[in-house]
C-alpha cells in the first residue's frame, strides 16, 4: 500500500447520543505513506431527527427542529494498520486484510452543532486483488451538541459498510 492512494465510498448508520439514528453517507481519499500508515480525509452526510423534539412540537405547536435537517462531517485521520495477513477460503486464492486504528477529528455542521468533532476507531480491509477492498468501520464522534436549550458532550456512533479502489492499479 506505500505510496498508494485509496479512493472509498461507504454506507451504513449514524447512531447519535441527542438525536435518532439515521443513515449516513460517507466517501473518503486516503494516501498510504508506508504500509502501516495512512491519511485520510473524509466527508459524510447524515440527517438529524428526533422522536422527543418531535413530540414536544406537536404538544406546543411550535417548530424546534428542522425536520430531516442535514448533518455534514468534514474529517481527517491517521489510519494505522496494526494487524495485517493473508488468509485462504476453502482452497481459493489468497486474499490480504488489514485491521486498523484510526484517530482524528474535524467539524461536524448542522443545526444542534458546529464545532470541533473528536474521532477515533476502527475498521477492517479485506482486499479482492490487488486495487479492491471491502471495508467495515466503527468510529465514535465527540462533539459538544445542543438540543432544547441543553448542551452536551455526545459520542455519536458511526458503522458503515463500503468499498475501497486503490491507486495506481497493480503497484
Amino acid at each position: 500500500k506505500a505510496g498508494r492512494h485509496e479512493l472509498s465510498v461507504m454506507g451504513g448508520v449514524y447512531s447519535a447520543d441527542l438525536l435518532s439514528s439515521s443513515y449516513y453517507l460517507s466517501g473518503a481519499y486516503t494516501f498510504h505513506v508506508t504500509e502501516e500508515l495512512g491519511l485520510e480525509a473524509a466527508f459524510g452526510y447524515s440527517r438529524a431527527d428526533s422522536e422527543l423534539v418531535r413530540i414536544i412540537e406537536e404538544d406546543r405547536g411550535i417548530t424546534l427542529l428542522r425536520e430531516d435537517a442535514p448533518v455534514y462531517l468534514y474529517q481527517a485521520h491517521l489510519l494505522w494498520s496494526l494487524a495485517y495477513g493473508k488468509m485462504r477460503w476453502f482452497g481459493s486464492s489468497i486474499s490480504r486484510f488489514d485491521f486498523y486504528l484510526a484517530l482524528g477529528g474535524g467539524v461536524t455542521d448542522n443545526q444542534t452543532a458546529r464545532g470541533l468533532t473528536g474521532s477515533a476507531g476502527l475498521g477492517w480491509k479485506f482486499f479482492v486483488g490487488e486495487w479492491f477492498a471491502v471495508r467495515i468501520d466503527v468510529r465514535d464522534h465527540v462533539l459538544q451538541q445542543e438540543v432544547l436549550g441543553e448542551s452536551a458532550l455526545v459520542n455519536n456512533l458511526v458503522a458503515t459498510l463500503g468499498m475501497s479502489v486503490f491507486l495506481p492499479f497493480g503497484f
